[in-house]
C-alpha cells in the first residue's frame, strides 16, 4: 500500500486568523491537485472552528505563554521546553510527513524537531514591519528551508541575496468561500451591518466593538429597520466588556462569513491583511477602523485601500457620532442590485504548484 501524501501546515495563530487562513487557501489548492493528500495543521491558539469549517483536521499545540502563568511554577523554564518539544515531536513522528509549512513566525520546537526529519520545508511569509528579521531568520537560524513563498508581488518587499534563489512571489493568498454554488447571497429588505475584528484574539479589541455597537445604537435610532452582525472571532475573550444594543446579533464565529460580508450593505471592520484583501474581492460598501500592532501599520493600509477603491472608507476616530455618519452614508448608497465581485487572486494556485514541484 502506498504510503499517502501527507503535509504539514503549521500557522501562527495566538491571537489573529491571517497565518491560518493564508494556509487553508493553500491546502485547499493542493486538495483540489491531490484530493487523497493528508493535510493537518498544527496550530498555536484556536483556529479550529475556522479549520473545521474548511474541511482540515488540526491538533492544538502550546504555545510558550500558556505556560508562563504562577500555576506553571513548579516547572522549570526547561521542563516546560521538554513538554513542548517532545509533544511536536511526537506528533511529527506520528504523522510522518513529506513536505512541512510553516508560516511566518515558526513555532520553534517544531523548527527543532523538524531538522532532524530531513523533509522539504516552506516558509510563508508576508510583508510586515518585521519583514527583515523573518528573511534573516531563514538565513541564519533555518538555513535548511527549501522553498519561501512571498505572498505579494515582485518588487514588494525587499529580499536578501543569500536566499533570493529559493524564495518566489506568488501574489496575494486568499481562503476560497466554502459556499456550494459562490452565487451572489440574496439580500434583505432590510440594510444589513455587519463588523468583524478577524480572529478577535488582540487585547482591546473590544474597544473597537463597543464603538461600532455604540454607532450601531445610533444609525438603528435614524433608521430602526437596520439589522446588524458582529462575529467577534473565535479568539476573543473580553465578553464581560461588550456593551450589548439592542438589533444586532452577536456570534463568535461565522463559518461562511464571505457569504455573510457578500450579503451586507456596509462592513465596519479593523484592517488586518487578510481582511482587507477578502473584502477586496467584494463591492460591498468597508470602513475601516485601523488598530494599532507592532508588527503592522493598519492605517497605513486602509489608507492605500481607500485610494485604490471607491468603496474602502477610513475611520480614524474614536467618536460613536461620526462612525454612524459613515454608516449612515453607506446605506444611503444601498442597493438591490448586484455588484460585479473580483475574480480570486492565483496566489494559493501558484503556492500549491511550487510545493508540489518540491516532491518531484
Amino acid at each position: 500500500m502506498a504510503t499517502p501524501l501527507t503535509i504539514v501546515f503549521q500557522p501562527f495563530a495566538t491571537a489573529w486568523l491571517g497565518h491560518s487562513s493564508r494556509l487553508i487557501a493553500i491546502a485547499q489548492a493542493i486538495r483540489r491537485r491531490q484530493p487523497e493528500a493528508r493535510l493537518p495543521f498544527l496550530v498555536e491558539g484556536n483556529s479550529g472552528p475556522l479549520l473545521e469549517q474548511a474541511g482540515f483536521p488540526h491538533f492544538c499545540l502550546p504555545h510558550r505563554t500558556e505556560f508562563a502563568g504562577l500555576e506553571w511554577s513548579c516547572w522549570s523554564g526547561e521542563e516546560r521546553d521538554g513538554i513542548m518539544n517532545e509533544l511536536g515531536k511526537c506528533l511529527l513522528d506520528h504523522l510522518q510527513p513529506q513536505v512541512v509549512v510553516f508560516d511566518s513566525p515558526a513555532c520553534s520546537y517544531l523548527v527543532d524537531h523538524v531538522r532532524h526529519l530531513k523533509v522539504p520545508t516552506v516558509l510563508c511569509a508576508r510583508k510586515t514591519r518585521t519583514a527583515t528579521r523573518t528573511f534573516e531568520w531563514a538565513q541564519t537560524v533555518f538555513p535548511q528551508v527549501d522553498l519561501i513563498l512571498v505572498p505579494h508581488e515582485i518588487g514588494e518587499v525587499w529580499i536578501p541575496p543569500d536566499i533570493a534563489a529559493r524564495t518566489h512571489f506568488v501574489g496575494p493568498i486568499v481562503r476560497l468561500s466554502t459556499h456550494a454554488d459562490n452565487t451572489t447571497p440574496v439580500k434583505s429588505d432590510s440594510p444589513l451591518v455587519v463588523v468583524t475584528g478577524g480572529g478577535g484574539g488582540f487585547p482591546g479589541t473590544v474597544d473597537f466593538y463597543n464603538l461600532a455597537l455604540s454607532a450601531f445604537q445610533l444609525a438603528r435610532s435614524t433608521l430602526p429597520a437596520i439589522e446588524g452582525i458582529l462575529v467577534a472571532g473565535p479568539m476573543f475573550k473580553e465578553w464581560n466588556q461588550l456593551k450589548l444594543v439592542e438589533g444586532i446579533v452577536i456570534v463568535p464565529f461565522d463559518p461562511e462569513l464571505g457569504t455573510t460580508l457578500r450579503r451586507a450593505d456596509v462592513v465596519i471592520c479593523q484592517a488586518g491583511y487578510n481582511t482587507l484583501l477578502e473584502l477586496s474581492l467584494f463591492h460591498t460598501p468597508v470602513i475601516c477602523v485601523p488598530a494599532p500592532r507592532v508588527a503592522d501599520n493598519q492605517l497605513e493600509r486602509a489608507c492605500q485601500y481607500a485610494q485604490r477603491r471607491a468603496n474602502f472608507t477610513v475611520f480614524n476616530d474614536s467618536s460613536a457620532e461620526l462612525l454612524n455618519d459613515h454608516i449612515l452614508r453607506c446605506l444611503a448608497m444601498r442597493t438591490s442590485a448586484e455588484r460585479p465581485e473580483s475574480p480570486p487572486p492565483q496566489g494559493a494556485d501558484r503556492a500549491a504548484d511550487l510545493i508540489l514541484s518540491l516532491l518531484k
